[in-house]
């Protein structure tokens, strides 16, 4: 459905008229590192922390924002309403699809990212990540993977460090009753083919939704633990080899229903570092409420 829209625009096309912007997305990916590194997609990726005017989406027939809870909940308040004759196709990570108001309805679609063909998982290997949780989910991700270890049999245990401030400490990984290897980036992106491995994120969509490193795995045929939800299936485009988008026009949650919850919190804000406190607990208690003991 989306076929006749598509039309090869870059990201960076888009990033490099808007200097004023891109300088604040340049402290965002300095923050989050290499997961906000451009990948290209028919669909436009983008964060919608660059968009400070809804005409730089004009240009563009199909987009898909990459942000978790913050970035899109700041986006839809400052715009809690379409302009009259947009045109532009936004594409919204399924799992956040309450944050959206009704009144976007017909302007967005959703979309989750699947393996083509997954298998069973031999390796598992943890990403030491900046702490995009903003230190809220410890305890949570630690029992993710303490599940992950019960439910599969597993052989190897590996752990990468991107050289950011960790979000898991060393103590905390080797508290485990196996011991992770340490691996190099650089080495497990050489390597052509991933099938068997499993990657961890220990983050929520809070900050980031659609990272780079979801797409470096997959297309290598890696499985990686990403947020995903029921919906129906409208379209899936292929990303690669091995890994795809699925695309669904109908909402897999209630519509809007998160967003007026957040409209009440929101400060007026477009920065995604929060460095107010008060503000910042609001949007984490209102996350955690609405995407994780809903669950």
């Amino acid at each position: 459905m989306l076929n006749d829209l598509f039309d090869f625009k870059l990201t960076k096309d888009f990033l490099s008229h808007r200097a004023p912007l891109f300088r604040s997305f340049q402290g965002f990916s300095e923050q989050v590192g290499i997961l906000s590194d451009d990948y290209f997609s028919l669909l436009n990726p983008m964060f919608s922390i660059c968009i400070d005017d809804l005409s730089v989406l004009s240009p563009y027939k199909v987009v898909s924002f990459r942000d978790g809870f913050l970035g899109l909940g700041c986006f839809f308040s400052r715009f809690p309403l379409p302009p009259k004759n947009f045109r532009t196709f936004i594409g919204v990570p399924a799992y956040l699809a309450s944050v959206v108001p009704k009144y976007w309805r017909e302007h967005i679609y959703f979309y989750q990212f699947k393996l083509k063909k997954p298998g069973a998982s031999q390796f598992l290997t943890i990403f030491q990540l900046p702490d995009l949780d903003y230190g809220f989910g410890n305890t949570r991700q630690l029992n993710k993977i303490e599940g992950l270890v019960q439910d599969n049999d597993f052989q190897d245990f590996s752990k990468v460090d991107l050289n950011l401030s960790h979000f898991f400490s060393q103590d905390h990984i080797d508290s485990f009753d196996f011991k992770a290897r340490s691996v190099p980036l650089e080495d497990l992106l050489s390597k052509i083919d991933l099938k068997g491995h499993y990657a961890f994120f220990p983050i929520e969509p809070f900050v980031v939704y659609d990272h780079f490193l979801i797409h470096a795995l997959m297309s290598k045929n890696a499985q990686v633990m990403t947020p995903l939800i029921s919906m129906r299936v409208d379209d899936k485009y292929d990303l690669s080899l091995f890994h795809e988008v699925h695309i669904s026009f109908m909402p897999p949650r209630d519509f809007g229903d998160t967003f007026k919850d957040f409209l009440r919190v929101w400060n007026g804000s477009n920065d995604l570092f929060f460095r107010d406190p008060t503000s910042l607990k609001k949007y984490r208690e209102l996350f955690e409420k609405e995407f994780i003991l809903r669950k």
